[in-house]
């Protein structure tokens, strides 16, 4: 059986939040339409963390060492193209 450790999905009207089970490791995003935000959940101090818009041809990545835990990739109101992996 082959080694499965990277995925591909166009996400339309939905949202996903990354958690340790999934075991994805780096993901990047590509706005196809719409509006799509992606925000963490770990504060900055007393700060929270706040939804960031991606912008159109502007392709964002991130990698971690381990896990993604608690990303939320929203598309509820575009449609966005993924790459992760583990």
């Amino acid at each position: 059986m082959a080694n499965n450790n990277v995925g591909t999905r166009t996400l339309t009207s939905e949202s996903v939040t990354l958690t340790s089970d999934m075991g994805i490791r780096s993901v990047a995003m590509k706005l196809v339409s719409g509006t799509v935000t992606y925000e963490g959940t770990l504060p900055l101090g007393t700060l929270a963390s706040t939804a960031i818009a991606l912008a159109s041809n502007d392709p964002v990545c991130i990698t971690f060492d381990g896990s993604i835990v608690g990303l939320v990739i929203n598309a509820t109101l575009g449609s966005v193209q993924l790459i992760y992996g583990r």
